[in-house]
């Protein structure tokens, strides 16, 4: 479909009559990504504040939780003191799902369930205008990969398998201006299909899992297919993307690849930019790490179900470098992977998923036949290595690397067992856990 007529007469008037005015808002966040940091802190200490007051005035649960923090709140003078008050985390927004919510109401509100990747889903209440701003926020970081509202995307994402949901969905996709291709079936027949959609459909750039497009530019790759012209740019999601896999894509395609942060429960952190940056979306939100990395994130609108100082087992490093592309907002500059990846050493010790990542990119390039890997923790000592490989694969010389190199960086021998399937199996969500720890 075209792009204004999606704009103007699906995408607008859809959200305008739940009473998102994402066009409103996302005016003036494109204005405010070249604010200067006096502005950013005074206009993020102003939404702190009323947050801060509302959700101990209208929610039980922060009334409990910030009791011995009352003055606190009242006398707080920069988004600097933030960290002074008490982290919430995933488990405590499941078991207080009631005294969490503000009791808003219904008509000003949403609910959606994140997908629940670490195998616990969180159903989180979002009013109108914070469901805007996210919005926003998101058009405005696809802006950076030369993306306007409402140009045709094609998205490899999970595919509802029940006819209601397929239904609706359906329904979405069309406002949405995108056509949705399943990261549940992958093989070459399907594969294949999903290139001549995107042939047909025309769409303005390509979105999803990061292991999803991976292996769909790897495919175009070997059929020698070239994606259409309307193609500007393509945008990773959900899972890791490495400089290696970046490369990969970018060499299949010629397209650049722009990665996005964020989490179901509160949309958009960080966006990528032309020059590389991943700029968190700080008229939208507070983000914080502590000593170890981990990620905390304060969404600045969101009344209905406030989230504050929200733990979101991620890790990454924060930075205030400035960037070439003008815009003023803080950087994520680097992005390790979440808890649920974190690998646990025989010494007690941990590490990023990434070093495990970094060996199979190296063994792709010492080796062949290794399409497709998944690295699985189930004791401090026992590990499994899922392998989708082709007849070119080394069985006995490829072991013997991963073996040597494993224990490597694990710092001690330990017991690997391989397992040799036809494809890695992906989360109910839809994503694929490369790296995956059971302790």
């Amino acid at each position: 479909m075209n792009s204004k007529i999606s704009r103007y007469f699906f995408y607008y008037p859809s959200t305008f009559i739940k009473g998102e005015m994402v066009s409103y808002f996302l005016k003036i966040y494109l204005r405010n990504q070249y604010a200067d940091d006096k502005y950013l802190e005074d206009l993020q200490f102003f939404h702190l504040k009323k947050l801060l007051d509302h959700a101990y005035s209208n929610c039980e649960f922060y009334r409990h939780k910030y009791k011995n923090f009352l003055k606190f709140i009242y006398e707080i003078k920069s988004t600097k003191e933030l960290n002074q008050l008490p982290t919430i985390n995933k488990q405590e927004i499941i078991n207080n799902q009631n005294s969490l919510s503000a009791n808003l109401s219904p008509i000003r509100i949403s609910k959606k369930t994140t997908g629940g990747s670490s195998g616990h889903p969180v159903t989180i209440l979002k009013n109108i205008t914070a469901l805007a701003r996210e919005r926003a926020a998101t058009w405005r970081g696809y802006s950076w990969a030369g993306i306007q509202v409402s140009d045709p995307q094609a998205r490899f994402w999970g595919v509802s398998i029940t006819k209601t949901n397929r239904f609706k969905n359906t329904i979405v996709d069309i406002i949405a201006n995108r056509i949705k291709l399943s990261a549940f079936d992958i093989n070459s027949h399907s594969l294949n299909k999903y290139y001549y959609k995107i042939v047909k459909f025309q769409p303005a750039y390509l979105y999803g899992y990061v292991s999803m497009i991976d292996i769909f530019c790897e495919h175009l790759h070997k059929e020698g297919l070239k994606l259409p012209n309307s193609v500007i740019s393509i945008i990773t999601t959900s899972e890791l993307l490495t400089d290696s896999i970046r490369k990969r894509i970018e060499s299949y395609t010629g397209l650049p690849v722009f990665n996005e942060y964020g989490c179901g429960e509160v949309g958009s952190i960080a966006h990528e930019c032309s020059h590389g940056s991943m700029h968190i979306m700080a008229d939208n939100l507070i983000l914080e790490s502590d000593q170890n990395d981990e990620i905390i994130v304060t969404d600045l609108h969101n009344y209905a179900m406030p989230l504050i100082r929200y733990r979101l087992n991620d890790f990454g490093k924060l930075s205030h470098k400035s960037c070439r592309c003008g815009c003023t907002f803080p950087i994520l500059e680097k992005i390790y992977g979440r808890a649920y990846d974190i690998i646990t050493l025989p010494n007690g010790n941990k590490t990023h998923p990434e070093i495990i990542m970094y060996i199979f990119e190296e063994f792709k390039e010492k080796f062949k036949g290794l399409i497709q890997f998944q690295f699985v923790q189930h004791s401090k000592r026992n590990y499994s290595v899922n392998l989708v490989v082709d007849n070119t694969y080394d069985k006995d010389k490829s072991e013997k690397y991963l073996i040597y190199r494993i224990n490597n960086v694990l710092y001690e021998n330990v017991l690997i067992n391989f397992n040799y399937i036809d494809m890695i199996q992906r989360e109910k969500s839809g994503k694929i856990r490369l790296i995956k720890s059971e302790i």
